[in-house]
């Protein structure tokens, strides 16, 4: 199936959980790119833990979301940056 990118927000990383803004309405799928590795949660006020979704260092992984959702991310060490695409059909 082909997406279409809508838009891309860039989340400066850390060890610590950082959020995304919220997903725009109408787009349930996302694409994640990180460049470093990271743990990853999607809800409506998610936290990323050690314990959660792993993603290595650019590697990307096209994910099911809700509108008004947000993603998660922490690096496992260091800094980094993450780039969320929201795509339609």
């Amino acid at each position: 199936m082909e997406y279409r990118d809508l838009t891309t927000q860039k989340v400066t990383l850390s060890t610590t959980s950082a959020q995304s803004s919220a997903i725009s309405d109408s787009v349930y799928k996302i694409r994640l790119i990180a460049t470093a590795n990271v743990h990853f949660k999607i809800g409506v006020n998610p936290t990323a833990t050690d314990s959660d979704a792993y993603l290595t260092s650019g590697d990307f992984i096209y994910l099911g979301i809700s509108p008004g959702e947000k993603v998660a991310i922490r690096t496992v060490t260091g800094g980094g940056n993450a780039f969320i695409t929201q795509l339609s059909q």
